[in-house]
């Protein structure tokens, strides 16, 4: 399969282009080669004035089946048909790419290899099938950090996605971890923050950081037309009180689904918490308890 991702702005993601679990609704409002830790943004919010780029990917095998490996391979090119072939490294790695499927039930953060002449190669085995968004978040050398999309299909028994509904209560279950996530929505950002508890209830004192940083979140609006990356909000190196904050900015009112990813004993521990989120008022929701 090649397809040219005609994708960077996000508002093009569904128009000129080709569910982890999701637990229990929550509401919230308002509205590098450099050092690994230089130049780390507390939150990035890519839209639709951004740069646009194009993405070329081949996949092996040509037709992507579920449940089988396959082999993503692309480069990224600028509007006028410059391929980018040098990067900055943000966050430890080169290219971070995000897939989620349609439905936003799946959920990987992957980095590619890059080679010198910019192209990528990843391997990944998807879990279903279906429509697939792919996000991939790079910062060409000496440039600011940006945002290619696009989408591919992957073959396979019909799997259609549970309907995507906010949390109803501010705790996640992932494995033996339990997650407090407290939201508090004001303008110009909003805070959220994940408290790790063990299954004694006492907090995660032990984790590490993870890419640079004592955790990462991704928020993808449900139609997939809105992304963040968010990075926590200080600059610490522990969290001996389990607990990591995150600033993000949302562009709109709507359902999103966040993803919290925190690393411990080496293991990279991803939650997921879907929310409503009102960028026109401003109260706090979920306080943890």
């Amino acid at each position: 399969m090649r397809v040219i991702w005609c994708a960077a702005g996000l508002l093009l993601l569904t128009v000129g282009c080709g569910k982890p679990e999701v637990p229990t609704p929550a509401k919230t409002s308002a509205n590098q080669p450099v050092d690994a830790h230089a130049g780390h943004a507390k939150h990035e919010h890519h839209s639709s004035e951004q740069k646009k780029w194009k993405l070329t990917l081949e996949t092996e095998p040509t037709t992507p089946k579920a449940g089988e490996p396959i082999t993503l391979k692309g480069h990224i090119q600028s509007q006028d048909g410059t391929r980018v072939t040098s990067f900055d490294v943000i966050h430890e790695k080169l290219v971070h790419l995000i897939v989620v499927r349609e439905g936003l039930d799946e959920f990987a953060h992957l980095h590619p290899e890059v080679n010198s002449s910019g192209s990528m190669s990843v391997s990944y085995e998807f879990p279903k099938s279906g429509n697939y968004r792919l996000f991939v978040d790079f910062q060409p050398k000496g440039q600011q950090q940006t945002l290619a999309t696009g989408e591919i299909t992957v073959a396979g028994p019909t799997s259609p996605p549970q309907k995507l509904v906010a949390n109803v209560s501010n705790e996640v279950v992932v494995g033996s971890i339990k997650a407090r996530v407290d939201i508090q929505a004001s303008k110009p950002e909003t805070v959220m923050s994940f408290q790790l508890l063990d299954a004694d209830g006492a907090a995660v004192t032990d984790l590490q950081p993870y890419l640079g940083a004592m955790g990462h979140l991704v928020i993808i609006s449900a139609d997939g037309r809105e992304y963040v990356h968010a990075h926590p909000t200080g600059d610490a190196t522990s969290a001996p009180d389990g607990v990591v904050k995150f600033a993000a900015h949302f562009a709109q009112s709507g359902l999103y689904k966040a993803w919290g990813q925190f690393q411990r004993n080496g293991d990279v521990l991803t939650v997921p918490y879907v929310l409503n989120h009102e960028s026109d008022s401003a109260s706090t929701h979920h306080k943890e308890h």
